[in-house]
């Protein structure tokens, strides 16, 4: 018979017993009044009827109160927090609740079905099935006595723990696996000690709890170790928030917390019948100093692409699959950024697409998730030497290596290069740091990067506070951070001319970036065009990024631009954003250089830019206007390359206007004069667009020539 029967009986028999011993007391204390009014006739006589009644009913309280303390009114409900589940649930391992006030030595302790505790914004987990599984395949090897969960704050620790006892539960009633008797649940609250603990487990296994005064250290691990693996009815035990028995800073058992480390030294070096399951932030640094041999850690991550596009579908959050994989992509899978988006959308009135597409409501989210998150760890638990390394990695966009971190860093006597490593450890122990490969700068050291949550923390609540602190100014920093790449550029960049990907110039990008972040913008310029930077990512159509970079310049007025900077940077955000298909925004653009211009080459591109970007926005009578500008400077001044082009884009024109032997007229002047410069890639233009205009007057053989043409000349430079 199943335990959810077992509690049922178990319920009515107490509720019978209940009510026997209620009507036994009325029945007592009726025969008791009776019996009063008999004998005392005449002294009862002046009482007035009203104190008897209140005497009886003062008398059944009485008794209603000691009923709930020695027969407390058990009844269940179902829970409003229901895991989704293809097939019914199997009863649930039974949770203790620590948390004993220190006034008193007992413990309150109660045993009773576990709510799940889930964020407030919906009901529903993500399964994480291949998680689940993996842990309690751990577990039930012999060479196993205990598993601790560790991951950053909201991954999903106790949850998984959840899931793994109720898997471990299925498996225990359908006769597979170790287990044989039902799991425990205990949950550490930050007051709790050892002795809470211990208490805790033997009152849960219903055995008399021993005397604690004759019990030293090790006697009182051996006792807490044993307790579940006396009898050959194996069980799991799970233990959550085990991390509150620990130091927060070192991750040393925290003082008072005699036979802690006892223990634990016991899991990992003894087998046993039973398993324990510890969820837990941070893991003792004594652990890790031990050769790890029954004591295993299991490091909880995010969910995967897939898992969290699921989440956000049980959540009700409508969108694309790949809009939702991008909300996924931004938080790295973590499951309560997930949930909280919900709250977030509704707070904010958005729609899901509208937060996608939206860098900054993007950043806002995680920064709230962040606040919810890691305040207190930051405010309380954290030292100052961790808070300083950490704005420090947040300064760079990319996973990097210690150095990266010393090369900025404000050493003083909270931070000492002494102190880096130790450091390090404990950031990497709360999961807000992670390690990402090895460097491409520094020669086998390892890289590390921050989880976007603690960017989006950091960034909000840090920055803000060093604008009034004496430290160090992020526009400093980032001039360091700009420094660091531009020394390793010689040695982590291919020459020009042997550079083929977006990866051969990153360097260069990031010294970049940091410059403008520094508002080093004259400096960030002369690199851009030093290393011919605009040249190559449009070549390998990033253009993308490229906005990313040239909008940094804007506003031109911050920096004091020159006029031929301003020209060649307007110029070339219109380039990208034709090139992206914003044909509007690149008109804009080349009309703002069209005002700056002195030089006449300048002008007659730029008139051929605006004339392009025109006809394709429908507007033709303004697009010839331009172009014939140009061409007859160009002609004027002997631009035969210029004079190429635009006879090109008016052929283009003039198709899209309906005459044919215009556009031919005007392709075919064009094409010799590419021929006569030597530019392959115009060249190939023009005989694609002659393909076409002659397959839209109806000679296709003629046009296919032309098209095959185009594509050799394609082959060749590699369009």
């Amino acid at each position: 018979m199943g335990t959810q029967m077992q509690e049922q009986q178990v319920s009515r028999r107490i509720q019978r017993i209940r009510m026997v011993i209620a009507v036994f007391i009325v029945l007592v204390v009726l025969v008791g009044i009776v019996f009063a009014i008999w004998h005392g006739q005449g002294r009862l006589a002046n009482i007035p009827i009203p104190t008897i009644v209140s005497v009886f009913f003062a008398v059944l309280s009485i008794a209603f109160i000691l009923l709930q303390i020695y027969y407390p009114w058990t009844y269940s409900s179902g829970s409003s927090e229901t895991f989704t589940s293809a097939k019914p649930s199997p009863p649930w391992p039974r949770p203790t609740r620590l948390a004993v006030p220190r006034k008193s030595p007992s413990l309150n302790y109660r045993v009773s079905r576990p709510v799940q505790r889930l964020p407030s914004t919906s009901s529903k987990i993500q399964e994480r099935q291949k998680a689940v599984e993996d842990v309690y395949r751990s577990l039930i090897k012999e060479d196993v006595t205990a598993i601790v969960i560790t991951g950053m704050a909201g991954v999903g620790k106790s949850t998984l723990a959840t899931l793994v006892s109720r898997y471990a539960e299925e498996q225990r009633l359908a006769g597979n696996g170790p287990f044989k008797d039902e799991a425990l649940w205990i949950k550490i609250d930050s007051d709790d000690t050892m002795i809470d603990l211990v208490q805790a487990l033997f009152r849960a296994l219903k055995r008399p709890l021993p005397n604690f005064k004759n019990l030293d250290s090790a006697s009182l691990a051996e006792v807490l170790f044993d307790a579940p693996n006396t009898s050959q009815m194996a069980r799991l035990v799970v233990i959550d928030q085990f991390d509150n028995l620990l130091d927060p800073q070192t991750r040393q058992i925290r003082v008072g917390q005699s036979g802690l480390y006892e223990w634990i030294d016991l899991l990992n070096r003894r087998q046993a019948s039973s398993r324990v399951l510890l969820t837990s932030r941070v893991w003792s640094q004594m652990a890790f100093n031990a050769p790890t041999t029954y004591l295993h850690e299991y490091h909880l991550k995010g969910l995967e692409n897939s898992e969290g596009v699921e989440l956000l579908q049980l959540l009700q959050i409508k969108g694309k699959e790949e809009e939702l994989r991008l909300a996924v992509e931004y938080c790295e899978g973590h499951p309560f950024a997930l949930r909280f988006l919900g709250t977030f959308l509704s707070d904010y009135r958005l729609s899901f697409t509208a937060f996608v597409k939206d860098a900054q409501f993007v950043k806002l989210w995680l920064e709230d998730v962040g606040h919810t998150l890691l305040d207190s760890l930051f405010t309380k638990q954290l030292n100052v030497a961790a808070k300083r390394m950490l704005e420090v990695f947040s300064i760079y966009r990319e996973p990097m290596p210690l150095n990266a971190v010393e090369a900025i860093i404000d050493f003083d006597n909270a931070l000492t290069k002494a102190e880096m490593l130790p450091t390090l450890d404990i950031l990497l122990a709360r999961s807000l740091l992670s390690e990402a490969g090895k460097s491409r700068y520094e020669l086998g050291a390892s890289t590390y990067r921050l989880h976007p949550i603690v960017v989006g923390y950091i960034q909000k609540h840090y920055n803000d506070d060093r604008k009034e602190s004496n430290e160090l100014s992020l526009s400093t920093m980032h001039g360091m951070a700009a420094h660091y790449y531009l020394e390793r550029i010689a040695s982590s960049c291919p020459a020009r001319g042997s550079r083929h990907s977006i990866g051969d110039i990153e360097p260069i990008i990031e010294a970049f970036w940091h410059l403008c972040e520094a508002s080093q913008y004259e400096q960030a310029y002369e690199l851009m065009e030093r290393e011919a930077i605009f040249s190559d990512l449009k070549r390998w159509y990033k253009n993308s990024v490229l906005l990313d970079l040239y909008q940094m310049f804007l506003p031109l007025d911050k920096w004091g631009a020159r006029p031929q900077q301003q020209l060649d940077i307007f110029k070339k955000l219109g380039m990208v954003y034709s090139e992206l298909g914003q044909k509007r925004e690149a008109r804009e653009y080349f009309k703002q250089a069209l005002t700056i211009i002195s030089d006449t080459k300048d002008r007659v591109s730029i008139l051929n830019d605006l004339g392009s970007v025109c006809g394709a926005l429908g507007k033709k009578e303004e697009a010839l206007r331009y172009l014939q500008q140009g061409l007859h400077i160009a002609r004027e001044e002997g631009y035969r390359d210029e004079e190429g082009r635009m006879l090109n884009n008016l052929g283009l024109v003039c198709d899209e206007m309906g005459k044919k032997e215009e556009a031919l007229r005007q392709l075919e002047q064009a094409l010799p004069l590419s021929q006569e410069v030597g530019d392959r890639r115009e060249e190939g233009k023009i005989l694609s667009n002659l393909g076409l205009v002659y397959v839209a007057m109806g000679k296709r053989d003629a046009g296919l020539g032309f098209y095959e043409q185009a594509e050799r000349i394609c082959e060749e430079t590699g369009d």
